[in-house]
């Protein structure tokens, strides 16, 4: 008697094992480390753990949101220490936008789009792995970047729209 595997149990084991596996780069790379950005986003933990918002680039990071502070803060709120915490919300950014697309993929019953969504994140080279483990405000510099590229790629659209509209004018007035 064959026993069928469940369609579901490959994403959740997959997805427990990258879990696990940023769970151990947070503990032995992530906490060990310390740059001057993150003693700047450890501060600025605190400070947002305190509901004080300072105007942007106050920290003095014109190039970073300090949005792994902010998302921190709840981590902060319950002792948990900052070598921790700002890895930890710096992972969760990092890893929730293949989730969501995963769990997209398997709820339209693309159950092969779906791990193949966290078999790319799987792999990543480790340097990436900590790029985007370690806080340098440069996940959150994703949301200035995303608009940017939409809005170059609409301009560009537009562009030959204007070309295409201009040229069938021009078109219409020449030919009798």
């Amino acid at each position: 008697m064959e026993k069928k595997v469940k369609p579901w149990l490959l994403p959740v084991v997959f997805s427990i094992l990258l879990i696990i596996y940023r769970i151990y780069l947070l503990l032995r790379y992530c906490s060990q480390y310390l740059d001057g950005d993150q003693a700047l986003m450890w501060y600025g933990t605190a400070v947002f753990g305190h509901l004080k918002f300072p105007e942007p680039c106050f920290f003095g990071q014109a190039y970073g949101s300090m949005i792994e502070s902010l998302i921190a803060v709840p981590l902060y709120w319950i002792r948990v220490p900052f070598q921790f915490a700002l890895p930890a919300a710096t992972i969760f950014l990092s890893i929730v936008p293949f989730f969501y697309l995963s769990y997209k993929a398997y709820r339209k019953g693309n159950i092969k789009i779906s791990l193949l969504i966290l078999l790319c994140y799987i792999a990543m080279s480790w340097q990436w792995d900590i790029l985007t483990s370690v806080p340098r405000a440069l996940i959150g510099g994703l949301r200035n970047v995303l608009p940017a590229a939409g809005g170059f790629i609409c301009g560009i659209l537009l562009q030959k729209l204007v070309k295409a509209f201009y040229l069938k004018k021009c078109g219409l007035c020449i030919t009798p």
